[in-house]
């Protein structure tokens, strides 16, 4: 278990760990990944995958979202 510093929002905790999370799942693509890449819901973890994609150089990221709300924020 990773040590949680006091005084950081739970919020912003559970943000941090589920980053590293698609992060480590993101590299066992490859770095960048050698094709287009499609992302199947847009929400917090697939805007990070989609967030950690783009900094990583992929040129083609294709999102797929069925709930209009989601769909609208990403």
């Amino acid at each position: 278990a990773i040590p949680i510093p006091d005084g950081l929002p739970d919020d912003l905790a559970v943000l941090l760990i589920l980053s590293g999370d698609v992060a480590t799942g993101v590299r066992k693509l490859g770095v960048p990944p050698p094709a287009p890449v499609l992302v199947t819901g847009a929400g917090t973890i697939g805007l990070l995958a989609v967030f950690i994609l783009a900094a990583l150089g992929v040129a083609e990221i294709d999102v797929v979202e069925p709930r209009p709300e989601r769909r609208a924020l990403a």
